[in-house]
């Protein structure tokens, strides 16, 4: 298990904290003593503390987004105002102002949004959070894997075969050490499979409730994603060229001081 570390013969569970969920968690590295010097016992005991972790930290991602938070204050204004043509015009400038500022569609996603054309993932996974009746552990964990999809695509609309095949490729990427943050393997084929058997399941929920096409199936593991050991190695070098830049069909969340 690779969240248990040995100090001074005593067992620690210990979970990074991904840097948009810092802020809220208020460090950068969760660790508490498993009081064991047997490392099988510290398993045990890590697992599910870690899974609580993961909930924790899922809850600061998806707790708010100031992009969608921003949008959203636009969409409810231009619903209510006696005006809207007039809010239109704002959302507009509005738009311009933040492409000019940040680019890569995101003045595009914004108007989408305050609109109403497009609608946004973060409230409809709290809702999806709130019905799932599994075992704590196994639903801490679809938080966790759900947040990301959440804060990476922003909108239901925003799902695609094609978007989530880009998706999984940047999931599978290792991450170099930076800022001070220690560097991270990619996604497992079998952790991808997972995420995606996850996904299909908050699909399934926003199908049900008429929000996504009963006709979709986006969610699907790719080949690429089968792969293991020098096979998947050879693939992550031909998509590695494709780290750090934005995906089509998603956006990075924003911090507050960026909009």
């Amino acid at each position: 298990m690779p969240n248990i570390e040995l100090r001074r013969n005593v067992w620690y569970a210990t979970l990074h904290v991904p840097a948009d969920a810092r802020l809220a968690i208020g460090k950068g590295k969760l660790f508490k003593s498993l009081k064991t010097t047997d490392k099988r016992t510290a398993e045990l005991r890590a697992a599910p503390l870690v899974a609580q972790w993961k909930a924790r930290i899922a809850d600061a991602r998806g707790s708010s987004d100031p992009f969608i938070d921003h949008a959203m204050m636009w969409k409810r204004e231009y619903e209510t105002n006696p005006n809207p043509e007039v809010v239109s015009e704002f959302i507009e400038d509005e738009a311009k102002r933040l492409e000019e500022k940040h680019g890569q569609g995101t003045g595009v996603a914004f108007h989408a949004v305050a609109t109403g054309r497009q609608q946004p993932l973060r409230p409809l996974y709290k809702e999806w959070i709130a019905q799932l009746t599994l075992a704590p552990k196994t639903v801490g964990q679809m938080q966790s894997d759900i947040a990301h999809l959440v804060g990476h695509f922003g909108t239901v609309e925003a799902i695609t075969p094609t978007s989530v095949r880009e998706w999984v490729k940047k999931l599978m990427q290792d991450k170099p050490a930076s800022q001070g943050v220690a560097a991270t393997k990619g996604y497992t084929p079998a952790s991808i499979k997972r995420i995606i058997s996850f996904a299909n399941n908050f699909w399934r929920y926003l199908q049900e409730n008429e929000i996504a096409s009963i006709d979709s199936d986006p969610f699907k593991v790719p080949s690429f994603a089968k792969f293991s050991g020098k096979k998947l190695q050879a693939e992550a070098a031909k998509i590695a060229g494709t780290s750090g830049m934005p995906v089509k069909g998603g956006w990075a969340p924003f911090q507050p001081a960026e909009i």
